[in-house]
């Protein structure tokens, strides 16, 4: 795989719009029309940075002629939904049936673009590795980045759910290239490729940097900040290390 910014940015943003939005629906919060806000906003600028991917962008929508066969239309088709209803939930003040349906729609997005980008051609991430990195970058980006929703006193709040994410992702991230040594020559590849890479140590140290900054409550411009990097970083290393099946006959193509 090569490092594809459109779709490292389209997965980046429409994930940290995601868990944002999950936490926002979450029962009994303030109702935040500035959250909701800021999901839809990262959630429209993470569709339209997946357009650049396309060697068409004004035929954007032929993406959708898979469904019901291709988890690449239903992921498109599912984040499309997702924008919209958080735009209809910041219009009608933070609040009512749409930040639920959001929510949840959110969720399903995250489901469809961890199988998209788990092919059988890719060994090292077919076994379901994008779902675990996917939805627990959301959690982890929706979690640090929840205070700036507008609502107040609810930063301690969530100052128990932060590091377990956090912690889970760092050790998915560890164990994954560890185990992937001890496979075929596709994911042997893949691991040693990761393990090499300077985006993937560097996401690792940002995780490890936002842990310490978060046990010990200081900085949370500074845990924002690294959240987001550590989870792009990592995307980086993930499109752009992971070995194709090609490499048993030498990348013809």
């Amino acid at each position: 795989m090569t490092a594809e910014w459109p779709l490292i940015a389209f997965t980046v943003l429409s994930q940290l719009a995601a868990g944002l939005a999950v936490f926002l629906a979450l029962p009994g919060r303030p109702a935040s029309r500035t959250g909701w806000l800021s999901v839809f906003v990262v959630g429209a600028a993470g569709l339209l940075a997946s357009l650049f991917h396309l060697g068409q962008p004004l035929r954007a929508a032929s993406a959708l002629n898979g469904l019901g066969t291709s988890w690449l239309s239903a992921e498109g088709l599912l984040f499309g939904v997702f924008t919209a209803l958080a735009g209809i939930t910041w219009l009608r003040g933070g609040t009512g049936i749409s930040a639920v349906g959001a929510a949840v729609v959110g969720i399903l997005g995250l489901a469809a673009q961890g199988m998209t980008y788990a092919p059988e051609s890719m060994p090292f991430v077919s076994g379901g590795l994008p779902l675990f990195i996917f939805f627990l970058s959301a959690l982890t980006l929706g979690a640090v980045f929840r205070p700036l929703s507008g609502a107040e006193g609810e930063t301690r709040s969530f100052g128990g759910i932060l590091p377990i994410c956090l912690w889970m992702l760092l050790a998915v991230l560890v164990i994954a290239p560890l185990t992937g040594l001890a496979a075929g020559t596709v994911m042997r590849a893949s691991a040693l490729a990761w393990l090499h890479s300077a985006w993937y140590w560097t996401g690792l140290l940002a995780i490890a940097a936002t842990l310490v900054l978060v046990q010990a409550d200081r900085m949370r411009p500074a845990q924002k900040a690294l959240a987001l990097i550590s989870v792009l970083c990592i995307r980086v290393a993930f499109f752009a290390d992971t070995a194709h099946t090609a490499v048993w006959i030498g990348f013809p193509y």
